[in-house]
């Protein structure tokens, strides 16, 4: 593969932000690719970030969950997104995701001119670049054609790579499988002061959620009333904070259950549900399984 780099700096001044990543491809290269086998990914996840460049991420294999703008949800059998330019985002596997690779492709967003953009047969790239801020699942069988060219994507250099990576994007904005992360999001340098009090909120529940949390406790730590606080958290996300909570500790607890033995009523509670009974139907409704119905499907995998 060609060399590139790949930096961490604070966004702001404080850890609770997220973190802006600098990308610097190679002199002999308009984009980066990024290619992990199993064993080389990192113990832990890849922390809420943004950068400049469009990014293509596809994951061959495993479960894990998507953490992308206002999105929180969890994906099955490996995983394609595509990220559009300062939307931020958490890393897609880690030590627990048990998948076979991770392809992540960076692609500078000024790549192409207005003059490639207003070609006839480009039509479809450019709505796809203008939708990416929203944050693009693609799933179904184009998850893993488009994935299986990524693969090829990484391993090619010069020209023909450039035209390998015009045909992917093509082949994603005219997918008929495309699910929108996020309908109202809108890109971190366009709402600074909105980016910076949900990524206080957001790390406030990384930080308590295990613990029992009131959206009083919440809303004051953002100097907000707690209706003021509930209009905005559901304006921003669409989800109501309770239910947003429910998806963040069921991740956890799915974490939980795929690592280690613990028993799913320690689980429960380690995540944050101090009822048992209410946390059999929120994952239920959540992942369309039950905790050791899930247990047992991973220990098959």
């Amino acid at each position: 593969m060609s060399p590139y780099s790949v930096t961490i700096g604070h966004f702001i001044d404080t850890k609770m932000k997220a973190q802006l990543e600098l990308v610097q491809p190679s002199i002999n290269e308009s984009f980066v690719i990024r290619y992990f086998e199993r064993d080389e990914q990192q113990d832990k996840r890849y922390p809420w970030h943004y950068h400049e460049e469009l990014e293509i991420v596809y994951v061959k294999g495993g479960d894990g969950s998507r953490y992308v703008g206002n999105h929180l949800s969890m994906y099955k059998d490996g995983d394609l997104v595509l990220i559009g330019s300062n939307v931020p985002h958490c890393g897609f596997v880690d030590g627990t995701t048990q998948n076979d690779l991770q392809v992540v492709t960076y692609i500078k967003k000024d790549l192409f001119n207005t003059t490639f953009f207003n070609l006839p047969e480009s039509k479809g790239i450019k709505g796809l670049i203008n939708l990416s801020n929203k944050g693009i699942a693609i799933t179904g069988e184009d998850k893993d054609l488009i994935g299986a060219k990524l693969i090829r994507l990484s391993q090619m250099y010069g020209f023909p790579r450039l035209m390998l990576l015009l045909e992917i994007l093509n082949d994603i904005g005219n997918s008929q499988h495309l699910q929108i992360l996020n309908r109202n999001y809108q890109s971190i340098k366009t709402n600074l002061v909105n980016e910076q009090r949900i990524s206080e909120i957001y790390n406030y529940i990384q930080r308590n959620f295990a613990d029992k949390i009131t959206v009083s406790e919440v809303a004051g730590s953002v100097d907000m009333s707690d209706a003021a606080f509930c209009r905005y958290f559901k304006k921003y996300t669409g989800k109501t904070f309770t239910n947003y909570l429910n998806e963040y500790r069921i991740m956890h607890a799915c974490r939980l259950l795929r690592e280690n033995n613990r028993s799913i009523t320690d689980i429960a509670y380690l995540s944050g549900f101090s009822n048992f009974s209410y946390f059999n139907r929120v994952f239920k409704k959540s992942v369309n399984q039950s905790p050791s119905q899930y247990r047992k499907t991973i220990i098959n995998l």
